[in-house]
């Protein structure tokens, strides 16, 4: 897989994890993938951010409004490309951080729960 291909998937699944229960054993781990002998505060506020708007668009999404599922791919699709260009800075500064951010996919994965329906993943296309 070559990096950009990576960063996208590391992205969308890190955006689809943060909105769950697992999200909080996997923040240290995800912060100390970016950290890489930098400061990690401002990951740790991103981090933040992107589970306030997870949770947001969970909250969201469970509304019968039709609009509410195009709102909330819009919201998980903006999410998930700056995240995708922050996986994709680290990758290209760091050769090496391919292989862990591999693993942290991996581990991310357990958090999100399998799609049940076209709803579930409505939306990612355009990312």
């Amino acid at each position: 897989m070559d990096n950009e291909a990576r960063a996208r998937l590391a992205a969308t699944t890190l955006v689809e994890a943060a909105g769950t229960d697992g999200w909080v054993a996997m923040q240290p781990k995800i912060v100390s993938w970016f950290g890489r002998g930098r400061s990690t505060r401002k990951i740790q506020r991103q981090l933040a951010a992107t589970r306030k708007w997870m949770l947001m668009a969970a909250a969201r999404g469970a509304a019968p409004d039709p609009w509410a599922a195009r709102e909330v791919a819009q919201v998980r699709t903006a999410e998930a490309r700056e995240w995708g260009k922050r996986f994709a800075d680290v990758l290209s500064a760091s050769p090496g951080a391919a292989a862990d951010l591999d693993l942290l996919v991996e581990a991310l994965r357990a958090c999100v729960p399998e799609p049940t329906s076209v709803e579930d993943i409505r939306g990612w296309a355009d990312f």
